[in-house]
């Protein structure tokens, strides 16, 4: 019996330690931010973002949009092992929408990166694009 209780204490110790650090940018690399293509401003970011919200919410016909941001160009890194990047404009929209137990769950932000019309990453905000840069959030 203890035998068994240390075995499933093990396990369960063993699952809940991180799997290990995510490795930094290699260093001295960045990407060339000043000759990137960012493609076409995106005119169409609200209508852009909508659709991503409604192709991906729960309950898309209870989603209110609270704000967006101006697109700012911006990028996000692709492959830190074969150093590339995605550029285009970055938008912050804060939407409110029903979950899957049909309560509202307060606005909620998160980070896009759009290129030429289309949503190519995404991230929650506040989190990461990518170690050492945060999302670029402001209130929308």
């Amino acid at each position: 019996m203890k035998k068994t209780f240390g075995i499933f204490l093990i396990a369960i110790l063993l699952g809940c330690s991180p799997s290990g650090p995510t490795p930094p940018l290699e260093s001295g690399w960045r990407p060339d931010t000043v000759n990137a293509d960012y493609g076409q401003y995106p005119s169409n970011y609200e209508s852009v973002i909508k659709q991503w919200y409604m192709a991906n919410l729960k309950d898309p016909n209870s989603a209110t949009f609270v704000g967006f941001t101006d697109p700012q160009k911006d990028h996000a890194i692709k492959n830190q092992f074969e150093k590339t990047a995605m550029f285009g404009y970055s938008v912050c929209a804060s939407v409110n929408a029903k979950n899957s137990y049909g309560g509202y769950t307060g606005a909620q932000t998160k980070w896009f990166l759009i290129r030429n019309g289309t949503v190519v990453t995404h991230r929650k905000h506040p989190s990461i694009v990518y170690i050492g840069r945060p999302t670029t959030c402001a209130a929308p």
